[in-house]
């Protein structure tokens, strides 16, 4: 099993939860567990002070994790400190990719600090360790009390992503060795469809890239 997953783990939750978290990950033979920096406040606040703040704790939690054969990863998603290229490498840069990752996601990057898949992997390139595959596109939105358009979204098939999904998987091919692979998690949380039939439709256009066709299976 490559991962552990712990979504409600944060740089703010208690060193006695993260190190119950990797220990369970160590035992279940996992060699990454999700461990988020915490929410940032609603309003202004200094930045240098709360990135040194959560930087310090992935220091304590890597403390906590290197012992045990596992590391953290931290997702890149929409709404915390991490989420364009640049922001993510303020935290992982004090660190080797061996002892921190990053979670490159796809869906969260259409919604929010999408840069060119180029310029993002050139940036945070050695800590990337692993991807969520899913699409993601703007709809008409909805408008305020003020009559200003306010953006909203919803999961889509990797089609119909706004966001270059053929060239996403490109690079992430040419960034990916044997020795070095760069797995793939399928996410979709797109509405009124099963997900059965949502994860079928994802392999079947994921196959449709050069980079991931699989040979068919013949059946006697």
């Amino acid at each position: 099993m490559p991962f552990g997953t712990v979504p409600a783990m944060h740089t703010g939750t208690d060193e006695a939860t993260w190190r119950l978290n990797f220990q369970a990950a160590a035992a279940a033979g996992a060699r990454t567990v999700r461990l988020t920096p915490k929410a940032y406040p609603a309003g202004l606040f200094d930045y240098p002070a709360f990135l040194k703040e959560v930087v310090a704790a992935y220091e304590r939690a890597i403390a906590i994790a290197r012992p045990l054969g596992v590391k953290p990863v931290i997702e890149m998603h929409s709404g915390n400190l991490a989420i364009t290229p640049g922001l993510a490498l303020q935290i992982v840069e004090h660190f080797s990719p061996q002892d921190i990752g990053l979670i490159l996601d796809l869906p969260n990057f259409a919604r929010e600090g999408g840069v060119h898949p180029q310029l993002c992997l050139s940036v945070v390139r050695d800590y990337v360790d692993h991807c969520h595959l899913g699409g993601y596109r703007k709809n008409g939105g909805q408008y305020d009390a003020y009559g200003f358009r306010q953006n909203t979204g919803e999961m889509c098939a990797l089609s119909e992503s706004d966001l270059p999904i053929p060239r996403w998987i490109e690079l992430l091919a040419e960034l990916a060795t044997p020795q070095r692979p760069i797995p793939l998690i399928i996410e979709d949380y797109s509405a009124n469809i099963s997900g059965e039939l949502r994860l079928r439709r994802s392999v079947a256009e994921a196959r449709r890239l050069p980079q991931l066709a699989l040979p068919q299976i013949k059946r006697a």
